[in-house]
């Protein structure tokens, strides 16, 4: 399952900028849509930040689960019949591209550390090894597709007022209610948004996020 770039050159630094949050934009960050966010693809999401750099950014919708089993997207796995657990919407791009994170409290094979106690993987491998007990892994969740930006594009969004970027954490993740992760995390960060009155008027980059199908809720 091909990745772009592998997350594009293994999470490059980010170029600092200034922005209308106390945390600063990178990998291991939460992003929490506004109240007036409409575009349906990310309209009351949560998206957890794989990737952030001067090429664009990579994440994960956190609290978009479908109706869809893990067992029934991959019947070819049999370590994964009977198992229950639903498959998430990750985002509008490369639907047929499968990730898996994975709570653990050292590396697990084939992934990569996002935050403290949450690592990354493409790996059917990692999978397998995970459902099996051979790995560190306690938990995991598998998101069909990701969210992506291009190069400035979720700065833009982010000076506009789309986001609120908050530290991500291991228990959001896997242990909150999905439908309550927005709306907490709202409550909890409100006070934090920023419209800086010397922006107004700045010309924006010109909005280019993918279109997709909305998942079951």
């Amino acid at each position: 399952m091909a990745v772009p770039g592998y997350w594009r050159a293994k999470f490059r630094t980010a170029a600092s900028r200034e922005r209308p949050s106390s945390v600063p934009l990178g990998k291991g960050v939460f992003l929490i849509a506004s109240e007036s966010l409409s575009d349906p693809n990310f309209s009351q999401t949560v998206v957890l930040l794989l990737e952030y750099d001067n090429t664009g950014a990579v994440g994960l919708i956190i609290n978009r689960p479908t109706q869809v089993s893990l067992a029934s997207l991959l019947p070819e796995e049999k370590e994964l019949k009977n198992r229950l657990e639903p498959v998430f919407i990750g985002g509008p791009v490369g639907r047929t591209q499968l990730f898996l994170l994975l709570r653990s409290d050292s590396r697990p094979s084939h992934s990569q550390e996002i935050v403290d106690g949450i690592y990354a993987t493409t790996s059917l491998e990692t999978l397998r090894e995970v459902v099996a007990g051979e790995s560190p892994a306690v938990a995991f969740q598998a998101y069909a597709g990701y969210s992506g930006w291009g190069p400035g594009q979720l700065d833009a969004e982010l000076m506009r007022g789309d986001w609120l970027v908050t530290r991500a954490d291991s228990e959001t993740v896997f242990e909150k209610a999905t439908d309550s992760i927005w709306p907490e995390l709202i409550r909890k960060n409100k006070g934090l948004w920023v419209r800086r009155p010397w922006l107004r008027g700045l010309p924006l980059a010109a909005d280019t996020r993918p279109q997709g199908v909305s998942p079951s809720r």
